[in-house]
């Protein structure tokens, strides 16, 4: 399905053996107007009822580039899919 969409750039999915301690999506992340949306799984809360956060690297490039450093360190224990 993903392989159908007709994108600048493709989707990648990844495979690693750690525990999820919460779930991170970047958009953009090389651009200055990127963004992460940044769930923490919190232990006796559904996932839906899961606060998100939005971290924008034009507004707070410090926080932003932290998950980006968390994402490559996971990422390079992982495979493609």
């Amino acid at each position: 399905m993903f392989a159908t969409v007709a994108a600048k750039d493709a989707i990648a999915l990844y495979l690693y053996s750690h525990f999820p301690y919460g779930n991170v999506i970047m958009v953009d992340p090389e651009e200055e107007g990127g963004c992460a949306f940044i769930s923490h799984y919190l232990h006796g809360t559904k996932r839906a009822d899961t606060p998100v956060f939005e971290v924008y690297k034009s507004s707070n490039p410090m926080l932003f580039e932290k998950y980006c450093y968390f994402l490559i360190k996971i990422l390079g224990d992982s495979r493609k899919l």
